[in-house]
């Protein structure tokens, strides 16, 4: 999924997706690193935390950043938004983000993007990793 096909970051995450330059990066920083607080080195060269977010994102960060301790988001709304986007079930959000079904379902709905509450149970019939045993 490029960039623009990723589900816009909610207000709260715009600042940090424009500190790396990309929702990308930003999500690959949240993914490794989400609820810590990070040093950000002055050179990008001296952190292992170019093989997370790529060079580019790294020298970016270092130039606006470089010095200073950044809280990385967890992101848990918007990370519920781009695996749904993906195509994942409730189920498979939940264990991935460790929360419960019912929690990815309200996440969804206060962002709008919920159907019914069949969406939610993702029956057989609607999973789309479930063959139908009927065609």
């Amino acid at each position: 999924m490029t960039d623009e096909q990723l589900p816009p970051p909610p207000p709260e995450m715009k600042a940090f997706v424009e500190l790396l330059g990309s929702r990308d990066a930003a999500l690959k920083l949240i993914e490794a690193r989400g609820g810590r607080l990070l040093y950000i080195p002055h050179r990008a060269e001296r952190s292992d935390l170019v093989e997370i977010i790529g060079a580019d994102a790294l020298a970016r960060l270092a130039t606006r950043a470089g010095g200073d301790r950044l809280k990385v988001p967890l992101g848990r709304e918007w990370r519920v938004q781009i695996l749904r986007a993906r195509g994942q079930s409730h189920g498979e959000i939940a264990s991935t983000l460790g929360m419960t079904e019912s929690g990815v379902y309200r996440s969804l709905r206060r962002s709008g993007l919920a159907g019914n509450v069949g969406d939610a149970l993702q029956t057989p019939s609607s999973s789309p990793h479930q063959l139908d045993l009927f065609e």
